[in-house]
């Protein structure tokens, strides 16, 4: 039986894929990109679509997505998953998952086609422009409640995927029980219920919506779980008088423990990250750790470790089991991975703390597991719910970080005129950049000590290169590192700062803004660089470096003026 999903294919009409998507899903076959264009402009945002795309028609050799469908993959909203009959180069994989690829079927997860695709289906929002979806995120978004919507569309993934309900089925749940953690928690059950109505006029909505309290139906009985799942505040009398007769246990088990282990099957970066937000609110919110450092370093340890992974295999499957007193564990599963590939994601896990293990499991021939535990100091007790802010992902901690990982290797190298044939700047970006340096620079000059005003001219730079670094996937490690550096200036705070490291940090700074004002000058200005990566493995270990010195205690400056391992800066 075919599912209630479109796909339309972008591929060679005698490429393989085609057996396995004909057979399960309606299919459209789409021959040129002037058709694929055309369809985009076309597709009705009320149906649920996947597009499958031949990763030759879309790339050049040096791996550069051609400028015109990049822009109208991202402006139409479809799910996309990436097809090549070769095995795509590890550098390759990291820049289409960067753009939000959902997966990427090749020749290494070949017997893996169908799950791939199915789970895409169930996992992704391929109705995502619906009016449903576009009334929930505006709802829980103005009511403040977007950790809440995180929370429910995880758990909304797993029952439609577990308990195979129909995509309908999924968004009407999804719908109602949205509607009613607003209402719940802020004691407007009836008005609620009226604009539901008004808007949607679904009488199978209305009955879901108001059936809440005493649920017969199965689709009923899910709503009434996820309510008790996600512990809505404020709404403690409406939950605790509601009537869960007809609900089974096993239900309400099997749903609770999912919430609680995070479980997520992974075949994009976005998924990485879902999981990785899932993890470390529950972590922070649920332990109490004498060093702080230890618990954020263990999320550094499990993103690095995801990311290695899912370079290397078709897809992979990770859960937390944080049951015990004295230990959290992530379990992180390779499918289709042999003896070598394992050994390869495990070794490039780096660990430098004693409380803390890696291990390789291997209960079943056909995959292995990859087992992070951390120990827990016998101060880590449980806290009372108190949201606590998010750490910063700190993507450069020198000793966390591989930079080599992140650099482009002498074959792939990419000249600054190849470059910009691919991809536009807007010319008022860079103005405002210039007018931004000489600022900050002025400022720099005139000021004798390292103030606030520093500050903010500083993360009003590092926000304008973000923006520009954004525009492409080519630059997406350098983005990432210093929107994390610019999160960690946003939080500083320069009076608890002494004197000695308010002037290094003066130093460094300056260092930075000198790199950046280079890499500019030959990528954008006068783009005669063979290699726009030159300076990637520089500013990363720039940025790295500000937040290590940052973060970094009277005693482990010491240690690093004594080692003779100063910042440098090239």
């Amino acid at each position: 039986m075919k599912t209630d999903v479109k796909i339309y294919a972008f591929v060679k009409e005698n490429a393989k894929i085609l057996k396995v998507v004909e057979h399960n899903y309606d299919c459209t076959l789409i021959k040129d990109y002037d058709a694929l264009k055309k369809k985009i402009d076309n597709i009705s945002y009320l149906d649920s679509h996947l597009l499958l795309i031949d990763l030759e028609y879309v790339m050049s050799k040096k791996g550069i997505i051609n400028k015109d469908i990049r822009k109208d993959l991202m402006r139409s909203w479809l799910s996309v998953v990436g097809y090549s009959e070769k095995q795509p180069l590890l550098n390759l994989k990291e820049r289409l998952y960067r753009l939000e690829f959902k997966a990427l079927l090749d020749n290494s997860n070949e017997n893996m086609h169908t799950e791939i695709l199915e789970h895409v289906r169930n996992y992704t929002n391929t109705h995502i422009e619906t009016l449903q979806n576009n009334f929930i995120r505006a709802l829980l978004h103005f009511n403040d409640l977007d950790t809440s919507r995180r929370e429910l569309k995880y758990l909304i993934d797993y029952v439609g995927d577990n308990y195979k309900l129909s995509i309908q089925d999924t968004a009407d749940i999804y719908l109602v029980t949205s509607s009613l953690v607003v209402a719940l928690q802020t004691g407007t059950l009836v008005k609620t219920s009226e604009i539901l109505y008004t808007i949607f006029k679904s009488l199978e909505v209305n009955k879901l919506y108001k059936n809440y309290d005493s649920p017969k139906t199965f689709k009923e009985q899910i709503v009434s779980v996820l309510l008790r799942t996600l512990n809505v505040k404020n709404a403690d009398s409406y939950l605790t008088t509601m009537d869960m007769r007809n609900v089974e246990e096993k239900l309400l088990n099997e749903i609770a423990s999912f919430y609680e282990s995070k479980i997520i099957l992974i075949s994009s970066y976005w998924e990485i990250d879902r999981f990785w937000e899932q993890i470390y609110t529950m972590l922070f919110d649920k332990y109490k750790n004498d060093d702080f450092g230890v618990l954020e370093h263990y999320l550094e340890v499990i993103y690095h470790a995801l990311v290695q992974s899912l370079n290397r295999v078709g897809y992979i499957r990770a859960h937390i089991n944080s049951q015990h007193e004295k230990a959290i564990a992530v379990f992180i599963t390779l499918f289709g991975a042999d003896e070598t590939v394992t050994d390869e994601c495990l070794e490039m896990i780096e660990i430098n703390t004693d409380t803390m293990s890696k291990t390789i499991q291997k209960d079943n021939a056909s995959y292995s597991e990859l087992v992070l535990t951390l120990k827990l100091s016998e101060k880590a007790t449980k806290q009372a719910a108190t949201k606590v802010a998010a750490p910063i992902r700190k993507s450069g901690i020198l000793k966390h970080t591989n930079i080599e990982t992140m650099h482009y290797k002498e074959h792939q190298k990419i000249s600054a005129q190849e470059f910009l044939q691919d991809f536009e700047v807007d010319n008022y970006l860079l103005d405002e950049l210039n007018e931004n340096e000489t600022e900050i620079k002025d400022i720099l000059f005139n000021e004798e000590e390292f103030n606030d005003e520093i500050l903010e001219a500083v993360c009003t730079v590092l926000d304008k290169y973000i923006s520009v670094l954004h525009e492409t996937i080519e630059f997406n490690d350098l983005a990432i590192s210093l929107e994390s550096l610019y999160k960690v200036f946003q939080r500083l705070s320069v009076n608890m700062l002494e004197k000695e490291k308010k002037d290094k940090l003066r130093f460094y700074i300056q260092g930075l803004i000198d790199d950046l004002q280079t890499w500019k000058k030959y990528i954008f200005i006068e783009p005669n660089t063979p290699d726009i990566h030159y300076l990637d493995a520089s500013l990363l270990e720039n940025c790295a470096s500000i937040e290590h010195f940052i973060f970094a205690t009277p005693e482990e400056e010491a240690a690093t003026e004594e080692s003779d391992d100063d910042l440098e800066f090239f």
